[in-house]
């Protein structure tokens, strides 16, 4: 494409308008910032993962050169304990810790490699008190406690049994039963921008911060209990971002720094660098999740019963509500009349496990494809019939026996794929090809009656330019390119040029938090409620509709315009004891298919290509909805094929880029994307949800190839070269 063309088209105008400060380097990330006086963070983690402390002596660290303060427990002017469901997780430990992601001290100084020295000088006397780091040990009635602050009786977290129908007496029944037990192994999420903050205060006694995080609401909140200051002393702000997917949102770093400037009286910035990032925020849970399914001569799901165990490390973090979240869609796209799920969260002394894309979707998606996969083998059928005939569809119900969400489209993707041309390469007897489907939906927006609302302000200033403010943050995902349009097409082709998405900070209106793939969904609804009311604000003034006379008219007469909108999809509500209500008002669904080449002499897998069809309603930034479904689905062959974030006495063993593998691009195959692109039956601009949904089919597609190539399934991720090779010499064997 020429770069006349380039910038004649509107979706790329938009993305170089919002995309160049990445690309030029003017864009300032949270690492960029260092006001002036700013000093050097640094955390003192625990000597080992679970311990009693006798001791903590700052003596020496407080009179080393360069350092302005020293902090532990004793020294934070208000709550010390933080969590997302149960307040589990310490600022600072002074009596016991429970895991290596623990802190006892921080240590401020003039350079990181002072505080370094200085956090080495921290004197921490302490007794190694009895651990659990494997979930096979916790789940053991005479195992070590790992958190017996929280649980006293056992290392179980939290339970959900969850059900419709009769699952156990309609397998029984069926005349075919297959069953199979899945392992997935915890994942780093790899972000590309490291952790950091910085934090200072002003002379009337206000904080200001900037972090990368997922809410600056909630940032605030907990930077306002940990200080004890009042909310509206207390301002966040959000820079660029390099990048979550869940893993900054553990609150925690915030915190850090704020103490650490309250005590130096000067602005401090703690930035974590990529070897202790493997210990410093939660990772995704691993699970084991065993299957009984039955299905009838037709390839009908009967009845289902999961038994899915998580370890949750050393601190809740969101794993009960993502157990929950597993247990209430454990069905997937699929419509089951018969259905149990027994879920189970532990702790152990491990790494802390937390929020990730999809949140522990992954896991169960990945076991109820294999098992459809493995039925159909059973039954005859092809991978693709055996998912159009149980695909659930409008007016269907699902476990929570409550109707499916409107706009149920897993069909569709199925038959749209099956038009798909295969990309079949050379095979020779050393290189096997195989072809595997799978298919996922995804909950969008917040759940289990979470208040949901967005609100969008939107504020004309000098020149014409039209300001978005809101607290609705954009982590790498494109939200900045998806306003903005929405607001242009509203505003009659406004140049995008001329709008400004504003950086989130506390001071604007509430966007919500960015996860559970809700942001396109609800503030996006809300930019559009609130640049119709701009219009009608203008047309009220007798300015023009649109073309060059509107921006004109703005640059002249506009400033000082503003509106406000909200939005809230339909409310949800919490699961009761069974697992029912309205737990999830929305899902996206897709179904990916995976091309790939084993070879036989070193297991090494290829993806040669993956073709993916989603349902995600109206497409609204074609650009960025085909970027959010490759980049998931390359982190889903990620998972496949060669992700383990590995631990031996819960500590990681892996210490960066170097030896954690994950994908890079030269092992990205091509990733060919489609949509159905209707609109969906919700809001205004009838969106769904997309951020999440792609991550989750990759691997079990993956996963069926390599059986349809080499007569193995692999289901102990990841299906790495010695995993593969050791199953084709045991199918070798059995031939």
């Amino acid at each position: 494409m020429q770069q006349k063309d380039l910038f004649a088209d509107e979706l790329m105008r938009a993305h170089m308008h919002t995309c160049m400060p990445k690309a030029d380097g003017s864009a300032v990330f949270v690492s960029d910032i260092k006001w002036p006086g700013t000093l050097e963070g640094v955390i003192v983690r625990a000597p080992v993962p679970r311990c009693r402390i006798l001791k903590i002596d700052v003596s020496a660290a407080r009179n080393m050169d360069g350092v302005h303060a020293v902090v532990t427990a004793g020294d934070i002017p208000g709550e010390n304990r933080i969590g997302k469901t149960v307040m589990d997780q310490p600022i600072l430990c002074d009596e016991e810790t429970y895991g290596a992601y623990d802190a006892v001290a921080l240590v401020a100084a003039e350079t990181k490699e002072q505080a370094r020295a200085a956090a080495e000088a921290v004197d921490v006397q302490y007794v190694e008190l009895p651990a659990v780091y494997e979930l096979s040990e916790a789940v053991l009635p005479d195992s070590p406690r790992a958190r017996p602050d929280m649980v006293r009786d056992s290392n179980l977290l939290r339970e959900y049994n969850y059900s419709t129908g009769n699952a156990d007496d309609a397998i029984a029944g069926a005349p075919v039963c297959v069953e199979h037990s899945f392992t997935l192994p915890p994942i780093e999420h790899c972000y590309l921008e490291n952790d950091c903050a910085i934090a200072r205060f002003n002379d009337d006694g206000s904080l200001d911060v900037r972090l990368g995080c997922h809410t600056v609401t909630y940032e605030r909140e907990i930077l306002a209990a940990v200080l004890n200051m009042p909310l509206d002393k207390v301002h966040v702000e959000l820079p660029f971002m390099g990048g979550s997917f869940g893993g900054k949102d553990d609150g925690l770093i915030a915190s850090y720094a704020a103490l650490l400037a309250f005590y130096a009286k000067r602005s401090v910035r703690v930035y974590i660098d990529r070897d202790e990032e493997m210990v410093f925020h939660t990772k995704r849970h691993g699970q084991e999740i065993d299957v009984r399914m039955g299905f009838d001569e037709k390839g009908r799901i009967l009845g289902a019963h999961y038994w899915v165990r998580l370890n949750t490390g050393s601190s809740s973090h969101h794993g009960e509500n993502i157990a929950k979240f597993i247990s209430v869609n454990a069905c997937g796209p699929y419509r089951m009349p018969n259905v149990r799920v027994d879920t189970k969260v532990y702790y152990t002394n491990g790494v802390a496990m937390g929020a990730m894309r999809s949140w522990g979707m992954t896991g169960i998606t990945f076991a109820n494809e294999c098992m459809m996969g493995m039925a159909a083998e059973r039954l005859g059928m092809s991978q693709l019939d055996i998912r159009s005939v149980n695909a659930i569809r409008d007016g269907d119900h699902t476990l929570s026996e409550h109707l499916v969400p409107p706009c149920a489209r897993y069909d569709e993707c199925i038959e749209k794929v099956s038009k798909l041309p295969l990309h079949k390469d050379a095979v020779s007897p050393r290189y096997l090809y195989g072809v595997g489907y799978a298919g996922a939906s995804q909950g969008c927006n917040l759940h289990f009656g979470h208040n949901d609302e967005s609100t969008v302000k939107l504020s004309v200033v000098s020149g014409g330019i039209i300001e978005i403010m809101t607290c609705a943050n954009d982590l790498g995902q494109g939200l900045e390119t998806t306003l903005s349009l929405i607001v242009s097409r509203v505003m009659n082709g406004y140049p995008v040029d001329r709008i400004r998405y504003c950086r989130p900070n506390t001071r604007y209106p509430e966007g919500g938090p960015s996860g559970a793939s809700r942001q396109t969904s609800t503030t996006g609804n809300a930019a559009y409620l609130a640049a119709i009311r701009l219009k009608e604000k203008i047309c009220a003034a007798g300015g023009p509709q649109s073309g060059p006379e509107l921006a004109a008219w703005l640059e002249e007469k506009g400033a000082g315009m503003e509106v406000h909108a909200s939005y809230m999809p339909p409310l949800t509500s919490a699961p009761d004891d069974n697992g029912h209500g309205y737990p999830v008002n929305q899902y996206g669904y897709d179904i990916q298919r995976a091309e790939v080449l084993v070879d036989i002499d070193t297991g090494m897998v290829r993806v040669l290509d993956l073709s993916i069809v989603c349902d995600c309603g109206t497409v609204i930034n074609q650009t960025g909805a085909e970027g959010q479904v490759q980049g998931a689905a390359t982190q889903g062959l990620g998972m496949a094929l060669m992700e383990n974030f590995m631990q031996k006495d819960g500590r990681p063993l892996q210490h960066g880029f170097s030896d954690y593998l994950f994908p890079t691009a030269s092992d990205a195959p091509n990733i060919s994307v489609k949509f159905i692109d209707k609109p969906a039956d919700a809001g205004y601009i009838h969106t769904k949800g997309l951020a999440e949904l792609a991550i989750t089919a990759a691997a079990p597609a993956v996963i069926a190839a390599i059986h349809d190539a080499a007569g193995i399934w692999i289901t102990d991720l990841p299906a790495s070269p010695d995993k593969v090779l050791l199953a084709l010499e045991k199918r070798r064997g059995e031939i």
